[in-house]
């Protein structure tokens, strides 16, 4: 019953229980001011006005630790990451800067944003006058990035006609970096960066105040991320794949183990009923998260993590199973029939272990889901829901299916003996001629 009742649920809440991982889309991390005060559902409302397709947000509880991203840290307040589906016409790349934009335009004024600061001096060179600019630049940069952003600007005002604005001529520049001096063949990132320039101050003046309006107006994006449709559709087929090729390995491990399959089939109908009480959880928490929130219960989604849950799921459980399977065999002994004593007596020989070690386990998945962070919890509170799970069906549920499948299931026995005494009885109770 509780697994029909997790597949409706499921069914119920559609394609918004996938993650981006297996619907193609993007996601994006932004933070508020210290003094913006923001809540979910108002995120959310204005942007699903703003044509953003049903945008899910999530709160993100991590601090920046990194110096090299801010400017200044203690002014982040609220963090966020707004996931969205890609509409099917649309590419993933200009969905996510249509995204980038209507973020920056409906929240404008209460984002963090991306700061450049530097100074100039002139200094006599080999043939003539150089500018050297100090640049300090937060999000941090890579070579290839500064290099394009000076290149961009530098053209754009040597196209403008305009004198007061325009500069003679795209600059000549080198760029250089005091902590790596092969930065320029690096794909490392660093805040501060030492550009020369062959040309007059007052065009680099020009150069680099066109960067900083422009750079100074951006928001800060902590990471941003796109899953084209044709990936999403990999990750679903090769998801799948791993699940059922992992079933089909137990099988054919325990047949070989035990000698009979059924000690594998019973394993596996343990193991699906395992992953469809967790899917059961996961589709329902979005129901809960009202109520639950104090629990940092969210609207938890199926992507790559939660597939690395389920399989690690499988493999603690058939753990468990093997176990108490191999107790049966044990108890069982040269015995012909399999009798409910004996399922019994096996239980309680390896039930204290099962729960100490289910116990253990969970101790640790709990300091996972509230410390490890919003990445880590989804995979946290599946993995937790499906080893309680697990630890129960291991015990209440592949014992009395073996148990069934040994004593030949439909009591075909019990009518071929209850024939053969028939047959028995009528062969000498017949009355002589």
């Amino acid at each position: 019953v509780l697994c029909v009742v997790s597949l409706v649920l499921a069914l119920a809440r559609g394609k918004t229980m996938y993650d981006i991982d297996f619907v193609g889309g993007v996601s994006v991390d932004l933070a508020f001011k210290k003094d913006a005060t923001v809540t979910i559902p108002e995120i959310e409302s204005k942007l699903e006005k703003a044509g953003i397709e049903r945008p899910t947000v999530s709160t993100v509880f991590e601090t920046v630790t990194d110096e090299s991203q801010v400017e200044s840290a203690s002014q982040i307040g609220q963090r966020f990451t707004i996931s969205t589906a890609t509409p099917v016409d649309m590419d993933a790349n200009d969905y996510l800067k249509q995204v980038t934009e209507t973020v920056a335009k409906e929240f404008e004024g209460q984002l963090i944003l991306d700061t450049i600061h530097f100074t100039l001096e002139e200094r006599q060179g080999a043939t003539a006058k150089e500018t050297v600019a100090h640049v300090t630049v937060y999000p941090s940069m890579n070579y290839k990035s500064l290099d394009q952003y000076l290149k961009d600007y530098s053209a754009q005002l040597a196209d403008q006609e305009n004198v007061e604005t325009g500069i003679a001529d795209t600059l000549n520049y080198s760029i250089t970096n005091d902590e790596d001096p092969n930065a320029a063949e690096s794909s490392k990132s660093y805040a501060k960066w030492t550009v020369t320039f062959l040309s007059p101050r007052a065009d680099v003046q020009k150069v680099l105040d066109a960067f900083q309006a422009k750079f100074n107006t951006t928001p800060w994006f902590p990471a941003s991320n796109t899953v084209g449709s044709v990936v999403a559709g990999y990750a679903q087929v090769a998801s799948l794949a791993a699940i059922l090729a992992s079933f089909v390995a137990i099988v054919l491990y325990l047949w070989l183990r035990f000698h009979k399959v059924y000690f594998g089939l019973a394993s596996v109908v343990t193991l699906i009923n395992n992953l469809l009480l967790t899917l059961g959880a996961l589709a329902v928490s979005v129901w809960l998260k009202p109520f639950l929130g104090f629990l940092l219960v969210d609207d938890f989604k199926i992507g790559l993590t939660v597939i690395a849950a389920f399989l690690t799921i499988i493999g603690y459980s058939i753990n468990d199973t093997i176990i108490l399977f191999d107790r049966i065999r044990e108890v069982r002994g040269k015995s012909s029939q399999l009798t409910i004593e004996h399922i019994n007596q096996s239980i309680n020989q390896v039930l204290s272990r099962t729960l100490l070690t289910s116990l253990s386990t969970i101790y640790v998945i709990v300091v996972l889901y509230f410390m490890a962070g919003a990445g880590l919890r989804t995979f946290a509170f599946a993995l937790g829901v499906g080893i309680v799970v697990g630890t129960f069906a291991s015990i209440f549920l592949a014992a009395p299916l073996l148990y069934w499948m040994v004593n030949d299931p439909g009591k075909t026995k019990p009518a071929k003996n209850a024939n053969a005494k028939a047959e028995t009885r009528g062969k000498y109770d017949r009355k002589p001629q």
